[in-house]
């Protein structure tokens, strides 16, 4: 998605053009999807300040990102049941400066989530 959303972003809209976009997901599945955009969705979009939010991400030290790796062991394809570690880094919860979205809880493979911060 953010390839497409950067797509749109820098693209010449003055007339529609569409876009084909094509997402591989790791050897679970693939998609490849078309649209046409046009200059209101590019300036909606824009409004949307998406990479300035990126830019504001908070970066995993090497020892945050191993422990990471060895929690996502528990959150696989197919889960059923998982309560996660809102918790686990406080530091990126806190990096944007304002409430976050993190995925809370799989109860019957629905996903929750929660704002923090």
């Amino acid at each position: 998605m953010m390839s497409l959303a950067s797509t749109i972003d820098h693209a010449d809209l003055v007339t529609p053009q569409r876009i084909g976009c094509f997402s591989y997901g790791s050897g679970c599945c693939s998609e490849f999807f078309s649209g046409v955009a046009r200059k209101e969705g590019q300036e909606r979009l824009r409004a949307l300040k998406i990479k300035d939010q990126l830019d504001k991400r908070y970066e995993l030290k090497m020892d945050e990102y191993e422990k990471l790796l060895v929690g996502s062991n528990a959150l696989k394809f197919g889960t059923r049941n998982l309560v996660l570690d809102s918790g686990f880094v406080p530091q990126a919860r806190k990096a944007q400066g304002k409430k976050t979205l993190f995925l809370k809880e799989i109860k019957e493979f629905h996903r929750e989530y929660e704002w923090i911060g």
